[in-house]
């Protein structure tokens, strides 16, 4: 917030993450400007915006223009280009917040970054009981991949850990190759893999 005040941002983009997600709309509301969540493109017709997101669950993309200057951006959207400018670090003194953290409670996490891997092994409900796992695990560990699960698996039956969960309040991986086991491929799920390049 300080570094838009000093600079006068043209746009902020933020990491579509939980963590991203939470500081993007906070800062939105702090410094008085519109925000436009999960974009997947973004060009500029003058002084408006002019985004591509995907809209009712990654059903259709949306287009629209606007004057918004904050924008979350899905980790992997695209492949990385190369550019000529570098950065500037600007360094700013931040006044200390005026609520105090108790406590903290770490969730289930296993460390796992789905979002970097090659090949992906999704499971869902339809693999029927917990146990149907130990039958899914050999061919990750053949194919060099990581273990994913959809909503339900993650946060319902908690087979797997949280940072596993790949769908549209998950994950979004844009592996080489996407194998789902068990997976009805409701659209919210389909909003977090549809970058896969083989399925």
């Amino acid at each position: 917030m300080e570094i838009f005040k000093i600079e006068n941002a043209d746009a902020i983009f933020i990491s579509s993450t939980i963590t991203g997600r939470e500081v993007a709309g906070t800062l939105s509301i702090s410094i008085g400007v519109d925000i436009v969540p999960e974009i997947s493109e973004i060009t500029y017709n003058g002084t408006k915006a002019v985004t591509k997101r995907f809209y009712l669950g990654g059903k259709t993309v949306l287009e629209e223009e606007s004057e918004a200057k904050i924008f979350t951006v899905s980790p992997g959207i695209s492949d990385a280009s190369k550019i000529d400018k570098t950065s500037e670090l600007i360094e700013i003194t931040v006044n200390s917040s005026a609520l105090k953290i108790l406590s903290t409670q770490s969730k289930k996490n296993e460390g796992s970054n789905i979002e970097s891997a090659k090949i992906v092994v999704c499971i869902g409900r339809g693999l029927g009981k917990k146990e149907g796992m130990s039958s899914v695990e050999p061919l990750v560990k053949a194919v060099r991949g990581e273990m994913a699960g959809s909503r339900p698996i993650c946060l319902d039956y908690q087979w797997l850990t949280e940072d596993r969960q790949i769908g549209l309040s998950g994950k979004k991986v844009r592996p080489a190759v996407y194998v789902g086991v068990g997976v009805s491929g409701q659209i919210q799920h389909i909003a977090g893999m549809r970058g896969s390049k083989i399925v």
